[in-house]
């Protein structure tokens, strides 16, 4: 049976905190408007969903299944796989895979780095692929956290084969960065490749506003941030040194931080229980509730290692918080130092001052707020990112 004319598989990351789950969001709900039928399908983690792979150890016992997700107003799928102890083999096109891939008329990857869109080279689908970032960039710091023999069967058994899967998904696929950062990244990776260009990550400047932020007189002021603090790239020990430095200086600044750890094991990870009640740290919120958060900030703050682009970032700044960022690659995109925004390099001396730079402007002048969310409502647009991305996925099917 033929796949419906307007149906979408939208190959993509399981809905955790990051930006990737916005990106798929934003594409579902475009392809939805525009009468399209998408469905969202994710290889399920082994760790989250042992009973839908089949590891080396359980070979000959079962076959890997699908699982319906519910949770959003489309389909959405979580993929098992054979052997899903190697990398390399979460990706390919074969069963259940291929039964989802069939079943759709239209492809779309959207991922932190290509490999989700493997199977689908593998078997001569045309795809777009819109990724945040080359396969190395995504896992350098993971990598140094593994086990010794960890690092080893990673070196011997994943990475040589998953850098080839990417270099033939660049050379096979029509694939959007999402920065100017990532763009580069991806071409360097691959000399014939078919990176077709870049498109930001939009912002919804209905929902994410500054008005309603809270006036900086009488109050105590607030640096903040959200995303997975339990992921090495987020560098969260540098902001933690960075505000111990700051609240040494100034006795009215707090650290807001939403993530995927609660109070007892931030604590125990970054030995933060001496900060008392100047720490407040939450699990993350709902979509919805976001907006209220980054209002509530007088400063984001990014630590990071390494960044795509950094969505919370833009929105956050929509919002009216100033951005104190690493040099981390994407979010060099909307922070131009000292114009809207600053930027810090890796030293929590550093870091610190420039938090304290931009404490000084948003309780003063708020001179690179200001900048910061006409910049915002300029290049990460609504309306530029459908435009362009319907262009690429109708060039996709001429």
């Amino acid at each position: 049976m033929a796949a419906p004319a307007n149906s979408v598989l939208i190959v993509t990351l399981p809905p955790i905190l990051g930006g990737v789950t916005n990106q798929a969001r934003l594409v579902a709900e475009l392809l939805q408007r525009r009468g399209y039928a998408p469905t969202l399908a994710w290889r399920a983690y082994f760790s989250d969903r042992p009973e839908l792979s089949v590891p080396s150890w359980r070979l000959g016992r079962g076959r890997p299944d699908v699982a319906a997700v519910d949770g959003a107003p489309w389909p959405q799928l979580a993929v098992g796989s054979w052997l899903p102890e190697f990398e390399w083999a979460h990706h390919r096109a074969w069963s259940p895979w291929d039964r989802v891939i069939d079943s759709h008329r239209h492809h779309i990857v959207v991922s932190g780095n290509n490999l989700p869109g493997f199977g689908l080279v593998e078997r001569g689908v045309p795809s777009l692929q819109w990724i945040a970032s080359g396969y190395r960039a995504d896992r350098v710091d993971r990598f140094r956290t593994l086990s010794l023999p960890r690092r080893v069967f990673d070196a011997l058994l994943n990475r040589p084969v998953t850098l080839a899967q990417e270099r033939r998904i660049l050379e096979n696929a029509d694939t959007l960065a999402i920065s100017n950062y990532t763009l580069n990244a991806l071409r360097d990776l691959a000399p014939r490749h078919r990176v077709r260009g870049r498109i930001l990550i939009p912002v919804d400047t209905g929902r994410f506003r500054p008005e309603g932020r809270p006036s900086a007189a009488g109050r105590r002021l607030r640096i903040g941030t959200t995303g997975h603090m339990s992921d090495p790239r987020k560098n969260c020990e540098l902001l933690i040194a960075a505000f111990r430095q700051v609240a040494q200086q100034r006795n009215d600044v707090d650290l807001s931080i939403r993530c995927d750890l609660d109070r007892p094991a931030f604590d125990a990870r970054f030995g933060t229980a001496d900060l008392g009640e100047r720490l407040q740290v939450g699990l993350p919120l709902p979509f919805a509730k976001l907006s209220d958060f980054y209002r509530s900030l007088d400063v984001f703050a990014i630590s990071s290692w390494q960044e795509g682009l950094l969505v919370t970032g833009t929105e956050a700044m929509a919002c009216g918080a100033t951005v104190v960022s690493t040099r981390c690659g994407g979010p060099e995109e909307f922070v131009h130092d000292g114009q809207t925004g600053l930027m810090s390099g890796f030293h929590p001396v550093d870091h610190a001052t420039r938090l304290l730079e931009a404490l000084d402007d948003a309780a003063g002048p708020r001179r690179l707020s200001s900048a910061g969310i006409e910049l915002v409502r300029e290049r990460f647009a609504m309306t530029v990112f459908e435009e362009s991305f319907l262009h690429h996925f109708a060039a996709l099917h001429r």
